[in-house]
């Protein structure tokens, strides 16, 4: 009985809402610009213009996560001058992260010299537990790192998952509609949202219509 109640648990679906800004906090980085980004009925356009900036969807509690789909749009290409990802073309159209429920916590000295997000992602932890890190999985466009992994030189905190490649049409749209499956249900404080094309100076616009979570 007591399986059959956590498979019930697991398959159970969760619809990230789009269209309303109530429940989402929309980051900023303190010395970059902002993307501007409106809630719709059809779901949520972030806007870049040499921008960057996380949003995130805290969930009502840790809940563990085993499977993410995601579809919208993104309208044109960011321009790289090398590998996407490497310096100064670190940018991606869509990557969505999970927040992984964890045992680190900030300590008083630490939050006097912690950047913002960092605050931020601590802040989704209950009281008495911490985060791990942030598993993100990324659409990218860039077909030579597509399915790469990597642990990011800028922060241990961020896990990146090149799970998706986007594929853009001659009027440089890509529709997307992806899924991911992962290998064991991770334990989920939040989603946070990241899109950024600071690094290249881009101006694109990504459209999210849903994000369904498992």
């Amino acid at each position: 009985m007591k399986k059959k109640l956590a498979n019930v648990l697991l398959s159970a679906s969760i619809v990230v809402p789009l269209n309303t800004s109530d429940q989402w906090q929309v980051l900023k980085y303190s010395n970059l610009p902002g993307h501007k980004v409106e809630f719709k009925s059809e779901g949520m356009d972030i806007n870049v213009k040499s921008s960057a900036g996380p949003l995130v969807y805290p969930l009502k509690s840790s809940t563990p996560i085993t499977k993410i789909k995601v579809s919208g749009t993104v309208q044109k290409k960011i321009k790289f001058s090398g590998l996407q990802g490497t310096s100064k073309n670190d940018d991606f159209a869509l990557r969505i992260g999970l927040v992984i429920k964890g045992s680190q916590t900030l300590s008083f000295a630490k939050k006097l010299v912690a950047p913002s997000w960092v605050k931020s992602l601590f802040a989704l932890a209950p009281k008495g537990t911490g985060v791990d890190h942030i598993y993100f999985l990324n659409a990218v466009q860039d077909e030579k790192v597509h399915y790469k992994t990597r642990n990011h030189p800028l922060s241990k905190l961020i896990k990146e998952n090149n799970k998706w490649l986007l594929k853009f049409d001659t009027n440089g749209v890509a529709n997307f509609n992806f899924e991911a499956r992962l290998d064991d249900p991770k334990e989920t404080l939040a989603i946070w949202v990241s899109i950024d094309g600071d690094d290249t100076k881009s101006q694109f616009k990504t459209t999210i219509n849903n994000i369904t979570l498992n």
